[in-house]
């Protein structure tokens, strides 16, 4: 049993060395690999790994590709050093290395394959009311989606067991972490969450730089997975939309033709008529997107066993 943490990082100098520092060397008896992921820095991240944990694995990105691709990056690392199990975190040391042995046990004793390190928003100070409240419909929508309660969803502190997480490809170039978990429901894995500590954070994100921002990114992002890995449910709520939509449009003319009177109500005949065929199309859609979804899954089972194209620079 291969124990991996990755840690994705762009400009961390100043908290890298406490943050490798944190994490265990074992878990029980199995001993933890450390992979970190630069992406792209211009400051002193790598050099600081290098003097102080010449036994970390390092994979250099070249040039800044987001936290989406440094994440895909680790993994497919990971995975070609054989890893069986992956925990992730952040490189700006807001979570606590202590807590890492909670991610992985629960997949070494066969309970999950994968567990999310779940945060109290009541308790996080420098997140606005907003933010607080963004976080929690986000983490509903994707409940929604993965049929399983999840109250984090953007926690970037997660383990993962390396079987499920080989077949997920990450197409944002935002963030991994809801995406990510909408693809894994898919593939029927065992999803929990646990509790975990927080520190605050001593910079803002650098994901987004305001609140609507937020909004437009990941709701782009759940928008654009629901349509890939839920089309049924997706397309089906629209072509039902549409379909009542139509009936109603079509109502007037209805009773004005049951009343045997000359109904003034035409147009609503021609909307009712463009909607219902938009119903019908878009149930059309469902079953075009669904054979799309099947092939998707084949070429990342086949990404999955194929992983050849990270080239690492190792210490």
């Amino acid at each position: 049993m291969s124990v991996w943490v990755q840690i994705p990082c762009f400009n961390e100098e100043s908290t890298i060395f406490n943050v490798l520092r944190e994490i265990p060397e074992y878990v029980g008896e199995f001993k933890v690999n450390v992979l970190v992921i630069d992406d792209g820095s211009i400051d002193n991240t790598v050099g600081v790994v290098r003097l102080n944990f010449p036994e970390v694995h390092i994979v250099m990105m070249g040039t800044n590709h987001g936290l989406a691709r440094a994440f895909q990056a680790g993994v497919e690392y990971c995975i070609q050093a054989g890893a069986r199990v992956i925990v992730n975190t952040d490189g700006d040391g807001q979570y606590l290395g202590e807590e890492i042995t909670d991610l992985i046990l629960p997949i070494l004793n066969g309970q999950a394959d994968v567990v999310i390190g779940t945060r109290k928003f009541s308790e996080i100070d420098e997140f606005s009311f907003i933010k607080k409240q963004l976080q929690r419909v986000g983490s509903k929508v994707v409940s929604l989606l993965t049929s399983v309660r999840i109250e984090d969803a953007t926690s970037g502190f997660r383990g993962y067991r390396a079987t499920h997480i080989s077949e997920v490809v990450i197409n944002s170039r935002f963030s991994y972490t809801l995406e990510s978990l909408v693809q894994l429901s898919f593939l029927n894995a065992r999803i929990m969450a646990v509790p975990i500590s927080r520190r605050n954070s001593t910079r803002k994100s650098r994901l987004f730089s305001s609140n609507l921002e937020y909004i437009r990114k990941n709701g782009a992002t759940l928008l654009r997975t629901s349509l890939q890995f839920r089309p049924f449910l997706s397309f089906g709520l629209i072509g039902v939309t549409l379909f009542f939509l139509a009936i109603i449009s079509w109502l007037p003319y209805l009773v004005d033709l049951l009343d045997g009177q000359s109904s003034p109500h035409l147009q609503s005949v021609i909307v009712g008529g463009v909607l219902m065929v938009g119903a019908i199309v878009t149930s059309s859609m469902s079953l075009i997107a669904d054979a799309i979804l099947q092939i998707r899954i084949q070429n990342n089972k086949s990404h999955a066993k194929n992983i050849t194209n990270v080239n690492p620079i190792q210490k």
